[in-house]
Parts: structure tokens; sequence; C-alpha cells
């Protein structure tokens, strides 16, 4: 684990001390020849004491040389900078992920309750199966009446019943293979449920963190800001419009660069 101390005066705490998180995105960048200058604003009200202030959210490839605080409302004690093993950062669901999340639930009891009632389509099938194995077996008992009138009626009914029995069980088949071509369409409904819940929960970012440890003698407001360097370059570019009779020059920069500390990107 990477540790840097940034300060090392400490002050005596006017009250009890606390921890407080507190998430942050840059509200200013000033752009050079090969860098640029990004600056992070947190303004919050706090009480009177030794607090903790805990920024998780900085971009992980920050050198915590090139930091610079300046505070406005307290008093700068001892800060930290981390790098490494980074504890996630704590969250609430939004309400499009909570509703994202009850449409994922709802398709799978949709999927429970369809499997449901396929499985109760084949009890028929089932039950008629069972039928006709005693109607086999019942004709082949050793004990039946030897009498030809008797045993005529018996071959009878075991021939009606057989084919009732299997009428049955096919139709409860059809009935279970009818029902169970549904089934693609509730696990689509699922997939696209998931899909949508990706969608709005990307995996978390790699960050840094610092911790800085603020002594506030009155309650109120008090203005953090940091500062820091990142890559940017840039080069000019030149739009030609050129008519008839005219011809029109556009002047513009071009560069990339990486005001988060996420990712570069193509500004204009």
């Amino acid at each position: 684990m990477r540790l840097v101390a940034l300060s090392l005066l400490f002050l005596p705490s006017v009250g009890l001390a606390d921890t407080f998180t507190f998430t942050s995105k840059p509200a200013s960048v000033k752009v050079y020849a090969d860098t640029a200058i990004v600056s992070r604003q947190l303004n919050v009200e706090l009480p009177a004491g030794t607090h903790d202030i805990i920024l998780p959210d900085l971009p992980l490839q920050l050198d915590a040389e090139t930091l610079r605080l300046s505070l406005v409302g307290a008093q700068l004690g001892a800060t930290q900078f981390r790098d490494r093993a980074v504890p996630p950062q704590p969250s609430e669901d939004s309400a499009d992920i909570t509703a994202a999340k009850a449409a994922i639930e709802a398709a799978e009891q949709a999927l429970l309750t369809f499997d449901d009632r396929v499985a109760e389509a084949r009890l028929g099938a089932s039950a008629a199966q069972a039928k006709i194995g005693f109607l086999s077996d019942l004709g082949k008992n050793e004990g039946l009446a030897a009498d030809i009138d008797t045993l005529q009626n018996l071959a009878r009914m075991i021939e009606k019943e057989t084919l009732a029995a299997q009428k049955t069980a096919l139709q409860s088949e059809a009935a279970a293979r009818t029902l169970a071509g549904g089934r693609k369409d509730l696990e689509q409904d699922l997939k696209d449920a998931r899909a949508a819940l990706a969608a709005l929960t990307p995996p978390a970012k790699k960050t840094s963190q610092l911790t800085v440890s603020l002594n506030v003698a009155e309650a109120g407001k008090v203005q953090l800001e940091i500062s820091y360097p990142v890559y940017a370059a840039w080069r000019p570019a030149y739009d030609v419009f050129l008519t008839e009779n005219d011809l029109t020059l556009r002047r513009g920069g071009l560069y990339l660069c990486d005001w988060s500390g996420y990712y570069l990107r193509r500004c204009s």
C-alpha cells in the first residue's frame, strides 16, 4: 500500500471527531501545451471539531506529489493518499436501478410460474401412463375368472380404458408442448431485464483515495479545492470553406485530454 503524507501538521480538536465521505468531480480545467490542471471543489457544511474527509473517487493515475490543496473555513491537518486497495465506495441504488432489479425479479417469477403450468399440463399424461400400466398388469393376473364371457368383458374393458388413457396422455403432452413454445419469449424478457441492469451498472472503475484531516473551529461552510496535472496534448485545426467567390477559414483546436483520469478522449 502506498501512503504519501502531504502535510504533517496536527492541530488540537475543538469538538468530536467524525469521518465524512464525499464524491467529487472536475469543476474546472486549464489546458496548456502538453498538460492540463484539473481542479475539484468540495463545498460542505461541517460541525466544529477535527474531522477526516475522505474523497474515494480521484483518478487512479494521480501522483500524490503533484496534488495541491487549498482550504477555506478550516485548517488543514494531515493528509494521506492511497492508490492501492482502495475500499469500495458505498452506494445506494438509484430509482432506475431499483426498477431494473424489480424487472429481473418479475421476469424470473414469470418463468417459474410458466414452468409450473407446463408441469401441471403434463400431470394428465403421467396419470394416464400409470393407468395404462395398471390395465396391462391386470390382463396378466393369474387369478382371473376362467369363463369366456368374463374374459371377453375384461378384455373389452382393458382395451377401452387403455385407449382412453392413451388419448389423455397424448392430449396432455400436446398441451404441454404448446405451452412450452411460449417460454422463449419469457427467457428473452429476462435476458433484456438483465441487460438493462448491466447497462445501468457498469464495472466499477479503479480509483485512488485522498483522506484529509480538517480542524473546524466553528460549525459552518468549508470549501476544499484539489488541483492536479493530467496528460493533455493539443494541435491547431483549420476548416476551409470554399465557394465560387469566397474562401472562409475557421480556426480551432483539437486536443486529447484526461480530465477525469479514467480515460483519454478527444475534445474540441
